[in-house]
Order: C-alpha cells, then sequence, then structure tokens
C-alpha cells in the first residue's frame, strides 16, 4: 500500500466542493456588505473601488457595483486634470477587458463601457472598433458586441460602406448571424438610398440574390428568412375613408377610416339637414369616448332632433384628393357608402414590385418542393402569395395555414388567428364588392372576427359553427340588427352589445354561456340561448326578463 496516491471517495469530493463554495460564498457576502455600507456611508475612495474590483472580476453581472464605481470616478474626476482623467479610465477600461473575457455577454460591462468611452476627454475610437473585431471572432454572433460596434462605428464615423462590407465577410462566414443581418438593414438605406423608396432596387435585387443563396444553403435558419421580411417592407397605404353610414332612428352619422384617426385634424366635414347646415356637429368614438384628441378607427356623430323622416341629410367628407357625398333621401331609413374592395384590408401591400414578388414566389416554390415541410418556406410562401392577390391565391394560402399547423403544431392557435384575419378579408372583399349588408362567415373554422370596424352597415352578421369564444369590438356594428353566434364556444356576451340600438335579434345556441347580466339594456327582442348552462338555473327566464324587459321572443317562444 506504501507510496500510492489516496483517491478521496465521492462523498469525501462534495464535502470538499461544499466547503469551498461555502467559503466562497461567505467571502462575496462580507465583500458586498462592507462595499454597500461604504456607499451608504458616501466613501467614494480608492479602497470601494478595490473591493468592487474583487466581486467584479469573477462575477460581472452585478449592475449596482457598476453604477457605484461609476459614481466613484465620477466625484474623483471633478478635481482632477483631463490627462490625469484619461489615466484612471485607461485603467479602468482594461479591467473591462478582463471582465469581457470572463462574460462577453454581460448588458453590465458593455454599458459600463460605453460611459468610460464618453467620459474619456481622448477616446481612442478606433481601438473599440479592433476590440470589437477581436470579440466577433470569438463569436461571431455576440448580439452585445454588434451593438457596441454600431455605437462605436457612430462615434468613429466609420465608413458605412467598409462597415457594410463586415456584415458581408461575417454573413458569408456564417448565415445563421441575426445581427449582422440587422446591421445591414441599417447601413442598406444610407448607402443606396432609392428615389421612392428606402433603398434602391438595384440594392434590393442583389439583396434579395443573396437572401435566396441564404435560404437554399440553410433553410431552417430562420435569421436570413426575418431578413427577408425586412426587405419586401411595408408600403404605408394613404388614408382613406372606409365606410359612411347615415341613419334617421336613431339619427347618427357613422364614418369610418383605414386607421386611427383625430378626425379634427384630417377630414373636413360638411352635413346639411335640409337646406340647413348642421353648426358644430359633435362627435365620439364608437365606444363613446368623447374625446377628440385621441385617435379612433370609428367616428360616430349625432344628428339630433332636426333629422325627421320628411327631410334628406346631405354628407360631404373632404380628405386630400378623396372627397366622398352621401345622401340620405327622405323617407329613407338609412343610406351608406363603401369604398372598393381593393381599398380595405391592405395590410399585405408592400414596396416591393409584382415583378419582385412574383419573382421571390416562384423562388421560395422551387424551394417548398425540395422543402415541403420547412415552416419558413411555408410561411413565407403564404405571405408572398398574400401580397401577389389574396383572392386569386385564397385557396392555396388556406391549404398553406394547414401545412403551418402540421409541422409547427406548438403555434397551432396563432395560425388559426392568421387562417382567420386572411378568412374574414376575403369574406369582406366580396361583400364590399356586392354591397351586400349581409355577412355570413358561418362554418369555416374562425378563432377570431377581425374587421368589425368595416362591418358598421351591416344587418345581419351569422358567425355560427366556429370556434369563437368572444366576438371582439362588436360596439363597431352599428347597423346590427341580426346577429348569430349558435354552435361556438362563447363563455361570455359582452356588454358592449348594449351599444347596438338596432340589434333586435340575439341568437347564440350551444354554447358556454352561464350569465346573462351583461345584456341589461339591451334593445334585444328576440333571444335565443337554448343549450347553453345558463338555462339550467332556477327561475331561468325570470332571470332574463329582469335584464331584457322588453323581451318578445326567448328560445323560439313567445313571452306572454
Amino acid at each position: 500500500m506504501h507510496g500510492r496516491v489516496k483517491v478521496r471517495t465521492t462523498e469525501e469530493q462534495e464535502e470538499a466542493k461544499r466547503k469551498e463554495r461555502a467559503a466562497k460564498v461567505q467571502l462575496y457576502r462580507d465583500l458586498t456588505s462592507k462595499i454597500y455600507k461604504k456607499r451608504e456611508s458616501g466613501e467614494y475612495d480608492n479602497e470601494a473601488l478595490k473591493l468592487t474590483e474583487k466581486v467584479l472580476t469573477p462575477n460581472p453581472e452585478i449592475t449596482t457595483l457598476w453604477n457605484y464605481r461609476r459614481e466613484i470616478f465620477i466625484e474623483k474626476m471633478k478635481s482632477m486634470e483631463p490627462e490625469n482623467i484619461q489615466v484612471i479610465l485607461d485603467s479602468e477600461l482594461r479591467f473591462l477587458d478582463n471582465c469581457l473575457r470572463v462574460n462577453p455577454k454581460s448588458y453590465s460591462v458593455w454599458h459600463h463601457r460605453c460611459w468610460a468611452m464618453e467620459a474619456s476627454p481622448t477616446p481612442d475610437w478606433l481601438m473599440e472598433k479592433k476590440l470589437c473585431d477581436q470579440f466577433l471572432k470569438y463569436d461571431e454572433r455576440n448580439f452585445h458586441c454588434w451593438d457596441y460596434r454600431r455605437y462605436v462605428a457612430a462615434k468613429a464615423n466609420l465608413s458605412a460602406d467598409e462597415e457594410f462590407q463586415f456584415t458581408s465577410q461575417k454573413i458569408e462566414a456564417n448565415f445563421s448571424n441575426y445581427s449582422a443581418w440587422h446591421y445591414r438593414s441599417k447601413l442598406l438605406p444610407r448607402i443606396h438610398p432609392g428615389d421612392n423608396q428606402e433603398v434602391s432596387e438595384t440594392a434590393l435585387a442583389e439583396e434579395y440574390e443573396l437572401v435566396q443563396n441564404a435560404f437554399f444553403t440553410d433553410p431552417s435558419d430562420q435569421s436570413a428568412w426575418l431578413y427577408h421580411r425586412w426587405l419586401l417592407g411595408r408600403e404605408s397605404c394613404p388614408l382613406m375613408i372606409n365606410t359612411i353610414v347615415a341613419s334617421r332612428a336613431p339619427p347618427t352619422l357613422v364614418v369610418t377610416f383605414n386607421r386611427a384617426v383625430c378626425l379634427s385634424d384630417c377630414v373636413h366635414v360638411s352635413i346639411k339637414v335640409g337646406d340647413s347646415p348642421l353648426s358644430d356637429p359633435a362627435w365620439s368614438m364608437s365606444a363613446g369616448e368623447t374625446a377628440n384628441d385621441k385617435p379612433a378607427n370609428m367616428w360616430v356623430c349625432l344628428l339630433g332632433d332636426k333629422v325627421t323622416s320628411d327631410n334628406s341629410v346631405k354628407i360631404e367628407l373632404k380628405r386630400d384628393q378623396q372627397c366622398v357625398t352621401l345622401e340620405l333621401e327622405s323617407g329613407s331609413q338609412d343610406a351608406y357608402w363603401l369604398s372598393t374592395a381593393a381599398e380595405i384590408c391592405q395590410s399585405y401591400n408592400t414596396v416591393a414590385t409584382s415583378s419582385i414578388l412574383e419573382s421571390e414566389l416562384k423562388s421560395c416554390e422551387q424551394l417548398l418542393e425540395l422543402e415541403p415541410t420547412n415552416k419558413w418556406c411555408i410561411l413565407t410562401t403564404l405571405l408572398l402569395k398574400q401580397c401577389v392577390d389574396p383572392v386569386k391565391h385564397h385557396e392555396d394560402i388556406v391549404k398553406l395555414f394547414a401545412s403551418l399547423s402540421e409541422v409547427d403544431p406548438y403555434r397551432h392557435g396563432y395560425y388559426a388567428d392568421l387562417l382567420s384575419r386572411q378568412v374574414v378579408e376575403c369574406s369582406l372583399r366580396e361583400s364590399y364588392t356586392s354591397q351586400t349588408r349581409k355577412l355570413n362567415l358561418s362554418n369555416k373554422s374562425l378563432t377570431k372576427v377581425y374587421h368589425t370596424e368595416l362591418m358598421c352597415h351591416l344587418t345581419v352578421l351569422d358567425v355560427s359553427g366556429n370556434q369563437l369564444t368572444l366576438v371582439h369590438d362588436v360596439h363597431y356594428l352599428k347597423c346590427l340588427v341580426e346577429l348569430i353566434l349558435d354552435n361556438n364556444e362563447v363563455n361570455k356576451v359582452q356588454a358592449d352589445i348594449t351599444k347596438l340600438l338596432k340589434l333586435r335579434l340575439l341568437s347564440a345556441k350551444n354554447n358556454r354561456i352561464s350569465d346573462l347580466s351583461t345584456l341589461k339594456g339591451a334593445a334585444i327582442q328576440e333571444l335565443n340561448v337554448a343549450g347553453n348552462p345558463v338555462t339550467q338555473l332556477d327561475g331561468f327566464k325570470d332571470h332574463v326578463m329582469q335584464h331584457l324587459p322588453q323581451l318578445k321572443h326567448l328560445d323560439g317562444s313567445n313571452i306572454v
């Protein structure tokens, strides 16, 4: 046995490690306690710097200690000459170099480095660029370092062309570099500005070629797909009037826009009741708020008791080049004006030309044949079809959503919502084209009803046989007479329904509704809630009548 090294047992090793950890924890507690006491007493001396250095060297993520170090330096620099300030800050930068080697992705260290460079009388920005080069060799995807590099590049007035070439080198070395793609998106408009868009067509064509090489090299990496989405861009659609509805009962004027606006800032409205102009009309937002300084998609004007069944109402709205007129003729109960189907639901419009969209779609379809289960390829193909022509490609888009749900089941709910928007928008375009006031969205597997602000002219809305738990923003449905919610998963009828003054029929059979108190004050005359838990309540009929005393029909039977 002599001459042999004694090997510790596992229990002995664990006990030794435990004691070592306990000693380190105790040392850390003692040091930090001493540091906090010095800070509380306002001591800004070299001892405090040394104490914080001992703690931060192995663990640079303690933001409070970096704050204390800054306080110490600021206090010291008040009585120092610039050359001496530079000396102590150069020493601080060297200390930061060591901390970055411990944790190159520390928010606190990079932030403190920015402060040190800003405080330096003669900062060496080119040296900082070299430091970024060094750390991006270790890890080309270190976004903390990329953020600092953009900061350094701005301070050092580095050439945008050189920085752009640097991103090219990093992307060619590794396509999966989010930060390099992001930096590229910031540099491209500066280097190649376009006449009518952010980036010139020539530069965009080169970028599309580069990003396609990334697709076909590694189609599963999402960074290039996200950059491609940025290249397509989003067109800034001009403000447009979408809908105007004028009614006699109650006397109201409703105007909707393609985005939220402050009415007084953007539209001139002229209203004549008979031959007399209506002066100072009172406007409110769709839900009833009267704050004119807040933007809203819909604005409602109460026309008052001057509007009778005999006189006519003439409305004129002017917005830049758009001028819309509407007349509510004598004897008519309401009148409405709708924009064209092409002008609604423009969320897919991009700055890319149709030829580029078609070319990109063709490339993605080719890749999809090779990679039929790649979710990024499926999603981009789907989005391109929506940009090219969402009506023409509607059936293909629906199939692509189904494929997405199969290959990416964890986001099934998200894709179901996006598909619901596609289905609603397609149906709305058809409705606007035919100028109908009834919209049938039944049995379409909807999880959400989108764009109710575009439905303010509807008198009948059927969303039965879907997967709805709620109909959002029903307060937009100002003209609605019938709302059919049968065979969904609705568990509560929202109180906004009481704002629908023309609603007479609400059918919500076979849902999960257990309370009807939110309907109190609604104008409903016919209610059908058969197959809901609420019907099992003791005194159900009395419960209903308590909230809806004007009700005439309940679950298909007359109320005596």
